[in-house]
């Protein structure tokens, strides 16, 4: 019997297009879109009613990477984040990724208790979590920077698996993360793909290219096909 996966998302910046665009050609492949807005200060990133209007419209589901570049122990920054999220909540969005500076602890407990979709996303080390431990806040785990800050992932997963609601899969190769999957080692790409069927975790295939996507569907495709799993979106090569 096949292992059939959960939950596959993709983002926004596949295509060299806007969210929109990106939402429309994708959205047919993946449960979700993982909507980018990485730099709040750039106008690219900020956010505009009539985007939300449309991407409302579009019959899919969403998760949320929030800027990374606000000091949430400003108290403006702070409020800038809030009324972010807040008004991303229009959409049908499953969880919002968050990065800490590693001492904003307090004001990350504030937003998450305001929503407890926020999730915690390990950047430059995974020590993060162990930081939050005691805390209701749930994580999500990003195994290209994990790897890149040499760490074991099997290890973080067994330790963390209860929190961890949601995975950002990208290879890392010559020390450049968000490559294709193919770079990662099969083990732990078949480790990863059962915890979420275990787990019921949703995996986001975190790349920023077409050609990259295009390759690492081809190569989960047959490691799905050689291994035994399935995913209902998919059932041929691209």
């Amino acid at each position: 019997m096949k292992k059939e996966i959960p939950k596959l998302a993709t983002t926004s910046f596949i295509y060299q297009d806007t969210r929109i665009m990106n939402v429309l050609k994708l959205k047919h492949l993946f449960d979700e879109i993982e909507l980018l807005f990485f730099e709040s200060k750039r106008e690219y990133d900020q956010l505009d009613k009539n985007e939300l209007t449309l991407l409302k419209k579009i019959d899919t589901k969403y998760s949320a990477h929030l800027p990374y570049d606000r000091n949430l122990n400003n108290p403006d920054d702070l409020e800038y984040m809030i009324s972010f999220i807040k008004n991303l909540t229009s959409l049908n969005v499953s969880y919002f990724f968050l990065h800490s500076n590693g001492d904003d602890f307090e004001s990350i407990e504030k937003i998450c208790h305001l929503n407890p979709s926020v999730l915690i996303e390990n950047t430059v080390s995974s020590n993060i979590f162990d930081s939050l431990k005691n805390t209701k806040i749930k994580y999500c785990y990003d195994i290209g920077h994990s790897l890149l800050n040499n760490e074991n992932p099997f290890e973080i997963i067994k330790k963390y698996g209860e929190k961890i609601k949601y995975i950002h899969l990208h290879g890392v190769n010559a020390d450049k993360d968000h490559q294709e999957i193919c770079h990662l080692d099969l083990n732990l790409v078949k480790y990863i793909f059962d915890f979420a069927i275990d787990y019921n975790v949703t995996i986001s295939i975190e790349l920023f290219d077409f050609s990259k996507l295009l390759n690492s569907l081809n190569y989960l495709l047959e490691v799905f096909n050689k291994y035994g799993y399935s995913y209902h979106r998919w059932n041929q090569k691209w």
